[in-house]
C-alpha cells in the first residue's frame, strides 16, 4: 500500500493531509488533490461503462434500464 501512496502522491494525485498518534502508531492521512479527483472520476466513470458492457453481454440490465 505504501508503494501506491508514494505513487499516487508523486503523480500529484493525493497529498499528506495529516497525521495522528493512534495506540502509539503513527497514522498519516492523504487527501485527494483537484487532478486526483478528476482521475478519480474519470476512472469511475471508465468502470462504469465497463459494468455497463458486461451486464448486456450478461442479458442483465441495470436497475432503471429499460429491458436489455
Amino acid at each position: 500500500m505504501y508503494g501506491a501512496l508514494d505513487r499516487l502522491t508523486t503523480e500529484d494525485l493525493v497529498e499528506p493531509d495529516h497525521d495522528e498518534v493512534t495506540n502509539g502508531r503513527l497514522r498519516r492521512y492523504y487527501r485527494l488533490t483537484p487532478d486526483g479527483r478528476t482521475a478519480l472520476t474519470l476512472e469511475a466513470e471508465r468502470q462504469a461503462a465497463n459494468a455497463r458492457v458486461a451486464h448486456r453481454r450478461l442479458g442483465l440490465g441495470l436497475a432503471g434500464e429499460g429491458p436489455s
